[in-house]
């Protein structure tokens, strides 16, 4: 069995975002699930860019980027993903990437979209930023529809399998 308290010394906040599984979550936050379907659906309708991330990643994709830093800041693997509920803060996923895009450096693949395909380009954290703005204006409109949408599918998760995993609120709080 994973232990998921066990301390992290470089990193004491990370336990902050591991809930039991009857802790409220906050309403701004949706399991990354339903954050990578609202995203991938709203390409799909023509309401976001789909070309977009052709030249920087989705935010769903930084959603997992987040779960696996998590994982392994827990000693644990891809694997291990399974033992864990993430759950997606929108609004705090959206600042800690317009925060990165800000500090841009082309050999940094947090700021760079394209690190090692290219020099960090200036425009191309605009057009980032520009998909985020569109992305954080749509989601706000279906936010409250997302998150019970998480909470029922959670509560179905644990009555089918039977099992409390505890919850993971992403991005840590650093």
């Amino acid at each position: 069995m994973l232990s998921f308290a066990k301390s992290s010394p470089s990193h004491p906040a990370v336990h902050k975002n591991v809930h039991s599984p009857t802790a409220a979550i906050p309403v701004s936050a949706v399991l990354w699930e339903v954050l990578h379907g609202v995203e991938v659906q709203l390409q799909r309708k023509g309401m976001l860019p789909s070309n977009a991330p052709a030249s920087f990643n989705p935010l769903w994709f930084l959603a997992e980027t987040e779960r696996n830093v998590f994982l392994w800041q827990q000693g644990c693997s891809l694997i291990d993903q399974e033992q864990f509920e993430f759950w997606i803060d929108i609004p705090k996923l959206l600042n800690k990437r317009r925060a990165q895009l800000k500090k841009g450096n082309s050999a940094n693949p947090f700021t760079n979209p394209l690190w090692g395909e290219s020099e960090y380009d200036p425009s191309l954290a605009d057009r980032e930023n520009e998909y985020l703005e569109q992305l954080e204006e749509l989601v706000a409109q279906v936010a409250g529809h997302a998150h019970a949408l998480s909470i029922v599918a959670s509560q179905v998760q644990r009555e089918l399998h039977g099992e409390d995993r505890p919850r993971v609120v992403l991005p840590v709080a650093r």
